[in-house]
């Protein structure tokens, strides 16, 4: 499987778990109980999985390789992607201090969670857009087949010390678990 794959791989666990956050966040909206505990658990699964699984790979590896090949990191679209993941990881600290609040919410409160929640999913849902449609395809045309060929060997190091560990288990089970209990309808 090339890196690239790899990457849209990990972005479908991603947006189902966005789903989820959506239909979480209008939950709340509508008045449902608030459940910090579950509110932990996807702030734990994008803090881990998005960011330090999937991010550092881009971080770490793509976007390097896109440096040398002649794409910016303070201009063009690596310097877009990197803004975003910053500010994915700015919208998940508040998400993280919100679990922290006794419920029950207050109607400000609910409001201003639901609100970072879906700004979180829109940002990130974007994100993702341009990464696949956008990014992804302009490393495949620059990125020499070498390059690509270490990057799938480095992203297969990563998942076999991340199966090893238990922790790529644990975060997808909590994926699927957060997905089907906040599944849309």
């Amino acid at each position: 499987m090339t890196p690239i794959q790899i990457l849209m791989d990990e972005h479908q666990r991603i947006l189902r778990t966005l789903d989820a956050l959506e239909q979480f966040a209008h939950r709340l909206e509508r008045g449902d109980e608030f459940d910090a505990g579950d509110l932990a658990r996807f702030v734990g699964f994008f803090q881990r999985y998005a960011d330090r699984f999937h991010h550092a790979k881009e971080e770490d590896h793509l976007f390097k390789r896109m440096g040398d090949a002649g794409f910016p990191a303070d201009g063009g679209p690596v310097a877009v992607m990197l803004v975003e993941h910053d500010q994915g990881r700015s919208l998940v600290k508040k998400l993280n201090k919100a679990a922290d609040w006794p419920a029950p919410l207050s109607e400000g409160k609910r409001s201003k969670l639901a609100n970072d929640m879906l700004a979180f999913a829109d940002l990130l849902r974007g994100h993702i857009f341009k990464e696949d449609q956008m990014l992804y395809p302009m490393a495949m045309n620059a990125l020499p087949d070498s390059d690509m060929a270490e990057m799938e060997q480095v992203f297969a190091e990563i998942r076999a010390e991340a199966e090893q560990s238990g922790e790529l288990t644990e975060l997808e089970r909590t994926a699927d678990e957060l997905a089907e209990r906040y599944a849309a309808g």
